[in-house]
């Protein structure tokens, strides 16, 4: 036991001193400006297409002026070039001798991660209506081209981009010899054998050509956007004046609906740029305007070299930095471990042949300090003293697994809320409603309702039947093999559970604090683990209580100081939230692929009811209080903090979004949005309280780890071990559950180290998909037992599978919207078991007990 406490105190002492290490990361992010190989055609190309095909980097077609200017009539000519660039090729340059099936330039290009799509385009005779499909195969060193179905009209100078499986064209000239332009707002779905190009309602402002296009996603919503470009007007002298353009929109495929955004800060036309991590958008240079003085000179200054920056949450623009070569004509593709400009013009009739490669490193935005790593440090060590002290108590598998029934009523309660939050509620429920707006609170009413529900028709058998596993009520009920298929399905949605809850928190903090992202995983996955294996339960709950204070500390101070930042205080928060709509609650249409009142009210519901009612880590808590009195009190505590609770967290993203739109340039340009909070914790909570903020995210995680490693341990020994051993000693079982704890702490520390690398948008929503996909089944089979009586073990079994394998076909094959798969797969399951169970007949047992309609005697 000294073993163990001396091995944490080393572990402790590694994680200050590579924590404070951290903190010399850069206190700004750091753009630097390399270049790639250069395009073997020298003079360069303008409006090339580009984009990314498995791995590597593809520019075809283009045009250029080889001889003289175009003022010193000079032709200029189209090629047919593909360009190929890899990453274990780079030093060795480009790859040729790959053709187009003819010359081309000035269309739009679409990268889809295995291909590069081609739309529509300019060559020397006219425009172009062909898309075509490039795709490079790494094995054959080989390009493969297919074609699409062609654009209703030839079309060139326009721009597209693609949101989900459907591609949408923007802009551009169409015809062969246009002198004005129409609104081109056209999509095609991708995932359609016999799809053809769909004419779309377009944008109120002017027509325009070499637009900016791009999509970018705000929570599960994923927005196209248009950012400036050109127009032409016919004059009556029968020439054309060019009239650069400065206005943005945005257009939702959900909603199929246009709104206007924040002006660029200048014109920008034929700029290339690209969406940057989860709410960026970046534009390099691109023309202003002030060329159209200089259209036919070779004294023409250069295009803009702006790196301009917006960021599609708070609507706002910032600049960034310079390119080194201000280019139109070119595309920004995300390449390697940066973004590529792929040529373009540097003035009228010039082009470059240079790729530029710019790197951004995020670095951490604010030193944490020492006295902040002091409070976290302080706090860990405090967790494995409660450790140590709750090992000495635990003298059999009832002290293990249940706290010897010994937990007062208010520390369940606490305990039971903590274990629901979580840090999946600390950090992505503020960061998703700091990006959308509050659709997800319907979803509330359920942690209002189930708590009452599992009071008055669950909790009696959880506590009268003197279980400690909630899946030996199914035995009970029905047989062995539910029991088994429950615990089992349990144990595997909890090992996903433990790795996302302390994934989160790793990734989060270690891009705000600059703490190593292994060491956060670690010091959360370890330490848990220590003071789980030898507390147990008890250990569990009261880490709870304490994480639980912790918890609500945070979350106050950080409301409290947000108001001192913004003009105006807590009435601008609330004024330019409403103006903002981001208190919006209803959307009340009929769809079932979208997040609307009904599918998040229902989809939430029931993804509590799986929780409070199938979960052993809740139900484990129910049953650590000396009655079924004091557990319903601890359940009627949860159920009178939640609507607070949930108000705060609500509060909170909003507050964080008016704070950034008022100070945008605080933000970290390509940031993963669920890094909201630990941002503004690590740059405007003061010293020390910062520190004990950002220790309640450590505890918001480390309350859940716990939580699912001993439930995980308690269905295994209870569930498997001792019912399949049922002659083991106390004493063995006692071993066995802490190696148990041991082993399911680390396998969760070295999936969620694993997860570093996966881009997951909002663990928030993410997760709520995971328990719909794991769980909705199990609920199911609760509530066949308890609600029915003809339910039999045969039918239950198979209407749980039956329910995972519709829930895995609606996943793959189906735009079902992820929040109601808990309810999908609770209802099949019911109704499926149900049914089966008539027309399956089995030998009757006794139910005596085991449902609402039989009585039952007192356990307690």
């Amino acid at each position: 036991m000294r073993q163990l406490f001396s091995l944490s105190l080393i572990f402790l002492g590694i994680l200050l001193i590579t924590g404070c290490s951290g903190t010399e990361a850069p206190e700004s992010e750091a753009i630097s400006w390399e270049e790639l190989p250069e395009l073997p055609n020298t003079v360069g190309l303008g409006g090339a297409f580009a984009g990314v095909s498995n791995g590597a980097l593809i520019v075809a077609g283009g045009a250029n002026f080889p001889n003289d200017p175009e003022w010193d009539n000079g032709s200029k000519v189209w090629y047919d070039n593909i360009y190929v660039l890899t990453s274990e090729n780079k030093e060795k340059g480009w790859l040729t001798g790959f053709k187009l099936d003819q010359p081309l330039g000035y269309g739009a290009s679409v990268s889809t991660g295995d291909s590069l799509i081609l739309i529509g385009g300019s060559h020397a005779e006219g425009y172009h209506d062909g898309v075509t499909k490039l795709t490079w195969n790494s094995e054959t060193q080989k390009i493969e081209q297919n074609p699409l179905p062609s654009l209703p009209q030839p079309l060139a100078l326009s721009d597209a981009a693609k949101v989900k499986n459907t591609l949408y064209v923007v802009g551009g000239h169409v015809g062969s010899s246009s002198k004005s332009l129409t609104n081109v707002f056209w999509s095609l779905d991708l995932n359609k054998i016999d799809a053809e190009w769909e004419i779309l309602d377009a944008w109120e402002g002017a027509a325009r050509r070499k637009a900016f296009v791009t999509t970018q996603s705000q929570g599960d919503r994923t927005y196209l956007y248009v950012f400036g470009g050109e127009n032409l007007i016919s004059e009556e002298n029968g020439k054309t004046k060019t009239t650069p353009l400065t206005d943005a929109y945005k257009y939702s495929p959900r909603f199929k609906q246009w709104e206007r955004i924040t002006d660029t800060p200048h014109p920008i036309t034929a700029a290339p740029g690209l969406a940057y991590g989860q709410s960026h958008i970046l534009i390099f240079g691109g023309a202003t305007g002030d060329h159209l003085g200089y259209i036919l000179h070779d004294d023409h200054p250069g295009f803009s070299t702006d790196l301009l920056v917006y960021h599609t949450i708070t609507d706002t623009w910032l600049n960034r930095g310079e390119i080194p070569i201000g280019v139109v004509t070119a595309e920004a593709v995300a390449w390697g471990s940066g973004i590529a400009l792929t040529s373009g013009e540097t003035r009228p009739s010039r082009r470059t042949s240079k790729v530029q490669l710019m790197v951004h490193d995020t670095g951490a935005r604010a030193t944490f300090g020492f006295v902040n790593y002091f409070f976290i440090v302080a706090y860990m060590i405090g967790l494995v003293v409660m450790g140590l002290y709750f090992s000495k108590r635990e003298k059999g598998m009832d002290d293990y697994f249940l706290a010897g029934r010994r937990v007062p009523w208010w520390a369940s309660g606490l305990s039971v809320l903590g274990t629901g939050l979580s840090a999946l509620t600390y950090i992505s429920l503020p960061a998703l409603i700091y990006g959308t707006d509050w659709f997800m609170y319907p979803a509330y009413f359920g942690l209002v309702l189930v708590p009452i529900i599992t009071i008055y028709f669950y909790l009696p058998f959880y506590r009268r039947l003197n279980i400690v596993s909630a899946f030996e009520y199914l035995e009970k009920r029905f047989n062995l093999p539910v029991r088994l298929y429950g615990s089992t399905q349990f144990i595997l949605f909890q090992l996903v559970r433990i790795s996302i809850v302390m994934y989160l928190p790793a990734i989060v903090l270690s891009t705000i604090t600059g703490i190593n992202i292994y060491v956060c995983i670690l010091s959360m996955g370890l330490l848990s683990t220590f003071y789980t294996v030898l507390g147990g339960i008890e250990a569990v709950v009261w880490t709870d209580v304490v994480q639980v204070i912790i918890f609500f500390g945070g979350i106050i101070v950080a409301l409290i100081v947000i108001p001192f930042y913004v003009d105006g205080g807590v009435a601008s928060i609330f004024k330019t939230a409403v103006e903002d709509d981001k208190f919006r609650v209803l959307y009340l249409e009929w769809d079932i692929t979208a997040t609307t009142f009904w599918v998040v009210a229902i989809g939430g519901g029931f993804g509590t009811l799986i929780q409070y009612t199938s979960d052993q880590a809740m139900i484990q808590r129910y049953l650590t209080t000396k009655d079924e009195k004091a557990a319903a009190k601890g359940l009627w505590l949860n159920v009178a903090l939640t609507i607070p609770t949930g108000l705060l967290f609500y509060l909170m993203g909003t507050a964080l979004y008016v704070f950034y739109k008022s100070h945008p340039e605080s933000l970290n340009m390509g940031m993963q949005n669920d890094a909201i909070l630990p941002l503004f914790i690590s740059q405007k909570i003061p010293i020390g309280l910062a520190g004990f903020v950002i220790a309640a995210i450590f505890s918001a995680a480390m309350s859940s780890l716990d939580s699912g490693m001993n439930s995980m341990s308690t269905a295994f020994v209870t569930d498997f071990y001792r019912r399949l051993k049922p002659h083991t000693t106390e004493h063995g079982s006692l071993n066995v559950a802490r190696m148990t704890t041991l082993i399911i702490g680390l396998f969760g520390t070295v999936v969620a180290l694993i997860m570093v690398t996966f881009d997951i948008k909002s663990a928030s929503l993410f997760f709520t998909s995971v328990i719909g996909l794991f769980s909705s089944g199990l609920a199911g089979l609760f509530a066949l037992g308890i609600f029915t009586r003809r339910a039999n073990g045969m039918g239950a079994f198979i209407g749980a599978i039956t329910s995972a394998v519709v829930l895995f076909f609606i996943k793959f094959y189906t735009p079902i919207n992820y929040f109601l798969y808990a309810f999908i797969g609770f209802a099949v399951c019911f109704i499926v078991g149900y049914i089966l169970s008539v027309f399956i007949p089995e030998k009757e047992k006794s139910l005596n007990g085991l449902t609402l309609y039989t009585s039952f005697s007192r356990g307690d």
